[in-house]
This record gives structure tokens, sequence and C-alpha cells, in this order.
């Protein structure tokens, strides 16, 4: 079934024209007053197939007058029961435009394993996150629009080589979403797709879990772990919160008790963590301050293990900085070591306060 074209006006008073129209286009617009709308019509035939409605009310036909190569709409709000009117010329054979039904879920797979197929779906804490989600669509009044398909992990939009859409029948469809690299932390990931009527009608899956670290060797109930650091923020001297398994600190404040903060000055700020014994190090992670609903990510750090007398850099962070999420970790190849430190760069801070490094709780697996 074709694609419904659509072109929206915005109207006040007055006559206003759009492009031409062609087969099966919906004309979105918005006024406040009784209004002329002139819609091009090259090409078209006679009569016309034309419905219209406001607001909540049904699809009724819409009156028009056919002037030459013209059509001319009078909308009159008050009549049509809202201000926000929808036109639909020409529709394709076979649209049902009454069609107020979202398409149906029909299945659900996390990771290649069948789950109930719902519309909101919690995965639990586990320390492997989810790799792909693979959900099933189908309609049974009109046919999907697979230009539709929007994923969103964390409420940013994920690119569109993350999705794979595979349709051998108009009213069906398989969507995948491979979920990529993921931090830490508290997620949601949300998949959507709508069909081809003018309602758009929309079904939605979200699917939210918990990623947690088991391993983490830092933790003051497992080991002796000393700390020191560059400098401190005034009254954030205390490193005792940094490893008291507090990730997460829900409020407007992130004070000493739960957080330590450098000076907020430029320059290099570090954070050092001295071991109880030699480990193998692999990855460390370190949990950002959050203040006035927004994360202290920091953009430029670096992982470093002693050598010959000063420190080597194992990981670091990409070009383009870290995402502003609660957590980051930076991965490496196994390396044995007693301690090892975080490196801020001088202005590689969060970008709102680049020259502070604010952390809430580091972790070493």
């Amino acid at each position: 079934m074709r694609k419904l074209g659509v072109m929206t006006v915005v109207m006040l008073i007055a006559a206003v024209s759009v492009s031409a129209v062609s087969y099966g286009t919906t004309v979105r617009a918005i006024c406040n007053v009784s209004a002329q709308l002139v819609v091009p019509a090259t090409g078209q035939s006679v009569p016309l197939k034309v419905f219209i409605r406001a607001g909540s009310r049904p699809w009724q036909p819409a009156e028009y007058e056919l002037d030459g190569e013209r059509i001319i709409f009078h909308l009159k709000p008050g009549e049509l029961g809202g201000s926000e009117i929808m036109l639909l010329i020409n529709p394709p054979a076979g649209l049902d435009i009454y069609d107020e039904k979202a398409p149906a879920l029909t299945g659900l797979k996390i990771d290649g394993k069948p789950l109930r197929a719902e519309a909101r779906v919690h995965l639990g804490a586990s320390n492997k996150a989810p790799a792909s989600i693979l959900i099933g669509v189908a309609d049974g009044e009109n046919a999907l629009d697979l230009t539709s398909v929007r994923a969103y992990f964390d409420e940013s939009r994920m690119a569109e080589e993350a999705l794979s859409v595979d349709s051998a029948d108009p009213r069906k469809a398989t969507i995948k979403l491979d979920m990529g690299s993921i931090e830490y932390g508290s997620h949601k990931a949300v998949i959507s797709m709508a069909d081809v009527s003018p309602q758009a009608n929309e079904v939605k899956v979200v699917v939210a879990f918990d990623y947690v670290d088991t391993t983490n060797f830092l933790l003051k109930s497992l080991a002796d772990i000393k700390m020191k650091a560059d400098s401190a923020f005034p009254n954030y001297e205390m490193l005792d919160a940094l490893n008291d398994g507090i990730k997460r600190v829900i409020g407007a404040h992130c004070q000493n008790d739960v957080s330590w903060a450098s000076a907020e000055v430029p320059g290099e700020h570090w954070l050092e963590v001295t071991l109880a014994e030699a480990r193998k190090l692999k990855e460390v992670t370190i949990y950002w301050a959050s203040y006035g609903g927004s994360e202290n990510t920091s953009q430029k750090l670096a992982v470093q293990v002693p050598a010959d007398g000063g420190w080597r850099t194992v990981a670091e962070s990409p070009e383009k900085g870290h995402p502003m999420h609660e957590s980051t970790t930076l991965r490496f190849e196994p390396v044995e070591v007693s301690k090892f430190r975080v490196l801020q760069a001088s202005g590689g801070g969060p970008p709102n306060r680049p020259d502070i490094m604010w952390v809430v709780e580091i972790e070493a697996r």
C-alpha cells in the first residue's frame, strides 16, 4: 500500500496555499478562526475523494470547490469541533481511514530468548547487559509504515544502523535493535512503529533493565583499600564515600558524605587507589555526581598504572568524550597491579564545569 504524503500548514486567518497534492495526501492545519485553504491540484481527476476531521471527531466527507487546478476548502473550526484539522485527499484503495487501533505486539525476544510480548518489560538486575532486542508487530486494519520505526536508549535516539526491519507481509514486521556498548547502571530502551493510517497509530515497547557489577574488588567490605587525590573542593575532602557501594544519589545535592570533588581549578585532577594486594585489573568504572538534575560526567580521562617510577596509560577517553551518564567504564587488556589512578586531563571535566572532577563511586574489576 502506498504511503500517504503529508503537508502541514498553520493558519490564523485569510486564504492559505500549500504545494500541489499527490495521490493519498493528508493536509494538517491549525486554525482558530474560519479560513480558506487553497490546494493546487495539478492532474487530479474529478470527482475527488476528500475527508475531513477535527479534534476527536470521526472522519466525514469534506465539501470543496474545484476552480481550475485548485481545490478550495472553507475551514470552520467552530463547526468541525476543533482547531487542529486534518484533510485526506484521494486516499488509496484499501486504506481504512477510520482505523484508531495501534498495531499489535506479537513477539519479544531478548538475546534470542522469548519473553511474554508486553508493552513494558523490566528485565531486573544482571551482570550481563542485553545485546539485542527483537520484536514482532502486526496490524489487522492497515499496512505498517516501515519508515516510522524509531528506537531510543535512555532518551537519546539510536543510530539508524542499530535498527533492522524485516517485512515479507505489508501488515507484519520484525524489528531488531542492536544495543551496542552499555555502561553500568539503570537503562531504558524504547522501540516504536506506526501504521499507514492518517492517524499513524503507534505501537511502543519499553524494555528497562539494571546492568550491575558483581565482581568489583574495591568495596570496603572486601578489602582494605586506600585512596588519595590531587586536591579537594571546599568541604569535599573525605574519600570514604568512594567505595561504600552507594552509586546513585537522587536529589539536587551531592555532598561529601556520598561523593568527593576535586578543586575547581585548571590543571590535571586525579584519584589514586592502592589495593590490599596485587590484582588482575581489566576495567575501571566511575560513577559521577548528579547535581541539579544533570550528570557531571568527565570527558577526558585516563586509567594509569605504575611504570618505571611514573605512570603508564592503559586506557583513555575517546576523542569525542563520553555520553552524559551516571557512570563511565574504561576497559583495557588485563594488567596485574597493586595500585592505579584515574587521571582527568586539564579542562577535561563535565562540559558545564570542565575544571572539576566530581565522583560518587569508583569500581575496579
